[in-house]
Parts: C-alpha cells; structure tokens; sequence
C-alpha cells in the first residue's frame, strides 16, 4: 500500500520553485536587455520581486508539507487504519455531500445566465444574437463547472488510498495531507467526537481568507474502524490536547443543525 500513495506535496514544491525563477527572470531581464529603467524597466523589477516572493513562500509552505509527508510515508507514524471497501464508498459519498452546494450554486449561476439571455432576446429586438450566445456560453460553462466540481472530487476520493494514516505532524485522510506546522495551521485538540464515539476529531486553525488571511478554525473528523479503538486512545494520549468547552459547544451546534 506504501507504494501506492505518492508524495504529491513534492509537486507543489516544484511549482514554486518554478514561480520563484521564473520571477527572477522578470528581475533581471531589463538589466539584460537594457531597457528604459524609468519606462519599463523597475516596473518589471517590482513584478517580478512579487512573483518570485510569491513562488518563495509557496516554495517553503509545500516543502515543510513534503517533509512531513516523507516522514508519513517512511513509517514515521502513530496509527495507521485500513478501511473496509463498502465503508470506505459510504465514507466518500458522506465527503462529497459537502460539494453538493458547489453543484447547485453552478446550475443556478447558469440557470441565470440563461434567463438573462431569453429576457433580453425577448425585449430587445436589436443586437441580441450575438448576447444570447455569450449568456448561453456562460450558462453551459457554469453548469459545467458545478457539475465537473462534484464529479471530479467524488472520483478523486474513490481512487485515494481506503486508509487513514496519522502522524505526530499530520495526517493523510481521503488522500490529502492536513499538517500542523505552527506557520500556517496551528493543532488545538485531538479528542473523541463529543456524540460519536466512533469518530477521531483533530481541531486546528488555519491561515485563510483572500482579503484578510487570518487563523480560521477547522475540524477534521477520521472514522475509527472496530477494533481500534485503542490506537485511537494511544493518538488522543499522545497529543494530549483535550476538547475544551467551546470547542464541545460549537461541535454540538454544528451537529444540531
């Protein structure tokens, strides 16, 4: 199974390097091609520094993310649970029920694209084909979008690994890294679910947000297979980061609604 789960964190690496040369190119083309400073020339350079610090900081976020995976993947672990196949699809089809939404806000966004077009080949006489093909062109692109966003992620699930890996910095679940590197995303509790017994839940916060980046908090809940529950223990003892009580009241509210 080892053989089966590649490092992928190694990819993003690559890509900001890529980003971080390529924005040093941009620095240094002026001065090369002996451009017009005042013209072109420090414009390109403040591009360029942007992109490259840009590719820098991806650089170092996927690096830390690739250690941590390397170390998951040689076995530097705390448990490691293997899922049955009929569990793990109803475990999957329970994941994507949360890109459902994504799937609906397609079809509607398209849906109104459409109306749009309709209304306005109704009303005005004038120019409309040529607006009736672009509102039709948005509304297949968003139907498109909502339907692929859904589709794609439920298939990318069913082909990840049917295993759950924890280690001390992360885990791997449904194949996708979570870390806590003290940068980015910071550990607060490792705890049993408050009303599911059989649900391991690692709280932490991380850096989010396209305005304002800030610490956001986030859950991830990793079904206990039977006959676990011990490692499970072991895991929750290790971390020794319980639940406090507003952590078990936000968990209980999400779970009433």
């Amino acid at each position: 199974m080892e053989n089966q789960i590649k490092n992928q964190e190694k990819t993003g690496m690559r890509v900001g390097l890529a980003i971080m040369i390529f924005g040093a190119a941009v620095i240094i083309f002026p001065f090369l091609a002996r451009l017009d400073m005042f013209q072109y020339g420090y414009g390109m350079v403040f591009i360029g520094g942007f992109i490259a610090l840009a590719g820098l900081i991806s650089y170092l976020i996927f690096r830390k993310r690739a250690i941590v995976m390397q170390k998951i993947l040689t076995g530097n672990i705390l448990a490691r649970w293997q899922y049955d196949p009929a569990l793990w699809a109803g475990m999957v089809n329970e994941e994507v029920s949360d890109t459902t939404g994504l799937k609906i806000m397609g079809i509607f966004v398209g849906s109104l694209f459409l109306v749009i077009g309709v209304l306005f080949m109704l009303f005005v006489r004038e120019d409309n084909a040529v607006f009736l093909g672009i509102m039709v062109a948005l509304a297949v692109l968003f139907y498109c979008i909502g339907f692929l966003s859904y589709s794609v992620h439920k298939k990318r699930l069913l082909k990840a690994p049917s295993e759950a890996i924890i280690a001390r910095d992360g885990v791997y679940y449904m194949g996708t890294l979570t870390d806590w590197n003290g940068v980015t995303s910071i550990l607060e509790a490792v705890s049993f679910h408050p009303k599911k017994t059989d649900l391991l839940v690692f709280s932490y916060r991380q850096l989010s947000g396209t305005r304002v980046p800030r610490m956001r908090r986030s859950t991830l809940c990793i079904p206990i297979p039977p006959g676990m529950e011990g490692d499970a223990g072991v895991v929750v003892d290790f971390f020794s980061k319980p639940f406090n009580e507003e952590l078990y009241r936000e968990m209980n509210q999400t779970e009433e609604e």
